[in-house]
């Protein structure tokens, strides 16, 4: 497993932009996982107004690559990393907020780990994450993952907006451009690191 040497430091989906439409229809339980816009795709008419999401990751780059559509404008993606690094990513297009999700799954290592370490894990795997055209404001992420250090959670989570002001309540409203979310989950046997990507169009 790659992980950066112990002297580095250690260390959702949030802030609801959208709209009550949005909410409905392409984040049902609101955020913990944009992704619950990761429905099996249906027919039907839709009230989102964006294009569907294309892959962030570029074609047939790591092991076990998928990417699946999910009904209004959801779609899930996921990746072996390395042998015990696995990422899933979750992406939320409709009325007026994008959305993607980037988790990191893996085994929870031997001894204790602070947020600044995993801040600097993930910094690390994102700098080396081979994507696509597509993949939305990856340098804007990794100077959040770097500036987040300094950050003071709240909730759990480390929270910025893309102007450079602090969430209000734990949101960055539309004058803020969106913004970013980091988290770390920590369950007996894994860890799982989310970077959240928000904006507001």
């Amino acid at each position: 497993m790659r992980t950066p040497s112990t002297s580095q430091g250690a260390a959702g989906i949030a802030a609801v932009l959208c709209l009550p439409l949005c909410l409905a229809l392409a984040l049902p339980a609101a955020l913990p996982a944009a992704a619950q816009a990761a429905q099996p795709a249906q027919g039907g008419a839709t009230a989102c107004t964006f294009q569907p999401p294309s892959p962030a990751l570029a074609a047939r780059a790591y092991p076990q690559q998928t990417f699946v559509r999910k009904k209004n404008n959801g779609a899930t993606e996921s990746a072996q990393l390395a042998k015990d690094v696995r990422l899933e990513i979750l992406h939320a297009q409709c009325v007026d907020t994008l959305v993607t999700e980037y988790t990191l799954v893996l085994p929870r290592p031997a001894g204790e780990h602070d947020t600044n370490y995993w801040l600097d894990f993930a910094a690390a795997e994102m700098q080396r994450l081979k994507t696509s055209k597509a993949a939305r404001d990856v340098p804007g992420l990794l100077a959040f993952l770097k500036k987040a250090h300094g950050l003071k959670p709240a909730g759990g989570k480390l929270a910025a907006c893309k102007d450079g002001t602090l969430p209000v309540e734990g949101e960055c409203d539309f004058e803020s451009l969106g913004g970013y979310i980091f988290k770390v989950d920590t369950t007996r046997n894994a860890v799982r690191i989310t970077i959240t990507d928000y904006a507001s169009a």
